[in-house]
């Protein structure tokens, strides 16, 4: 990628959000020029309710999007720029993708998508995926719906969730416990994402309904609402993310930390190092040629190509030059971090699944429990407390011990060259 992407900055504590900016609102308002109009019906599924059913959606709008505003409001807000909606079992999306040539050329890349078009056809039935060369706007549309939900579904499985642990409304325990403030991971309300072709559209639904015109990628909190956003733009990265599998991966990292902070609901932030550690290894199974980043050194944004990491680890490992686990158990949120940092995030995560698959859930499921008789946010102080009841309850494990465990697995696992 020819830049590495600038970090997501709408990223709010949990009981906070910005004011919204006016003058930046009403400047960013105005509809864009007149484009073809979105054809109003869906193609493959022709809103036919046993196909709609198989593929777990709900609408195609509109329906209810962020804190005071719906799809239709931002259709209205943006003008015809070509969105698409869909509401899955999970998720809210909205896409307004151009159509894109699979590269017939790059056979790894064509192999891929091709079989993921295979996946979705058995739900699809007019999807004639070995027929397929180029991805049509509504194609996209789908195909990162079903992504979403296989990501969901993913997380789900590596924390040991299913859809019944998690109360139907605020105020409800679930089997006698807190789990958070709604049925999607304790979200009040469904996760949403926006992929935008046109970084200036980014910019515009970010400066009228999030009140932050500054361009670049978002993640962001609708405290009223109760749901964690995304949304992003195939321009953004110097036009890295034009490429389906570039922007599958940065979607890919930057929902799975809102799942990580959703999840028991957004009480309060989960630590850095796991929700930024558990996004690259999640990422990576999806794309490993290009890397995405939270928080990233200005001076290492050279080794966004980089991709060969269990290498680099393993070759740091061997001379003792990394961090221990106990530093990275410090490590803050809003603190940049080195390229060689990220790895390291990434590789601590890989062992701790394979040292005990159950352990993500335990340690996650502990330190987002609410702090009995705390008021506002938790301090740092009580967070560091939190997160080493939390390790011991997912892995049982001293840091100490973990660096010596983490050392013998990167030896054993990863390659030397």
């Amino acid at each position: 990628m020819a830049r590495c992407p600038p970090r997501p900055s709408g990223r709010l504590s949990p009981g906070r959000r910005p004011a919204l900016v006016l003058a930046a609102s009403v400047a960013l308002a105005a509809p864009a020029p007149p484009q073809a109009p979105v054809p109003r019906q869906d193609p493959y599924t022709r809103g036919e309710p046993e196909t709609l059913e198989a593929l777990g959606y709900r609408s195609f709008g509109p329906f209810d999007w962020g804190d005071a505003h719906r799809t239709n409001t931002v259709d209205r807000v943006l003008g015809d720029i070509g969105l698409r909606w869909v509401e899955t079992r999970h998720f809210r999306l909205g896409s307004s993708l151009p159509a894109w040539r699979i590269p017939p050329g790059d056979r790894t890349k064509r192999d891929r998508i091709r079989q993921e078009l295979e996946e979705l056809a058995v739900l699809l039935p007019r999807l004639e995926a070995k027929k397929v060369r180029v991805l049509d706007p509504w194609l996209r549309l789908h195909l990162y719906a079903f992504r979403l939900e296989r990501l969901y579904a993913e997380f789900s499985r590596l924390h040991g969730l299913t859809d019944a642990d998690f109360p139907a409304q605020p105020g409800e325990l679930a089997d006698g416990r807190f789990r958070g403030q709604g049925p999607w991971l304790g979200m009040r309300s469904k996760f949403t994402v926006l992929l935008f072709e046109k970084q200036s559209d980014l910019q515009r639904y970010a400066g009228h309904f999030l009140g932050q015109p500054s361009p670049g990628p978002r993640r962001y909190h609708f405290l009223e609402t109760g749901s964690l956003f995304f949304g992003t733009a195939t321009e953004l990265a110097d036009g890295a993310f034009r490429d389906d599998l570039a922007l599958y991966g940065h979607v890919v990292f930057n929902v799975t930390h809102n799942l990580v902070a959703g999840f028991q609901s957004y009480n309060h932030e989960p630590p850095f190092w796991y929700a930024e550690g558990l996004a690259h290894w999640l990422a990576r199974k999806v794309n490993r040629a290009q890397n995405n980043f939270s928080a990233a050194s200005p001076e290492e944004v050279d080794f966004r190509m980089v991709t060969d990491w269990a290498r680099r680890v393993r070759a740091r490992a061997a001379h003792d030059y990394f961090p221990s686990m106990a530093e990275i158990l410090g490590w803050a949120w809003n603190e940049p971090r080195s390229f060689a940092d990220h790895m390291m995030l990434w590789s601590r995560v890989d062992h701790l699944i394979a040292l005990d698959p159950e352990g993500p859930g335990r340690f996650l499921a502990r330190y987002k429990e609410p702090f009995p008789g705390h008021t506002g946010l938790p301090t740092r102080e009580m967070l560091l407390e939190r997160q080493d009841e939390a390790l011991a309850a997912g892995w049982g494990r001293s840091p100490e011990d973990l660096d010596l465990l983490w050392r013998d697995y990167v030896r054993r696992h990863y390659p030397s060259r």
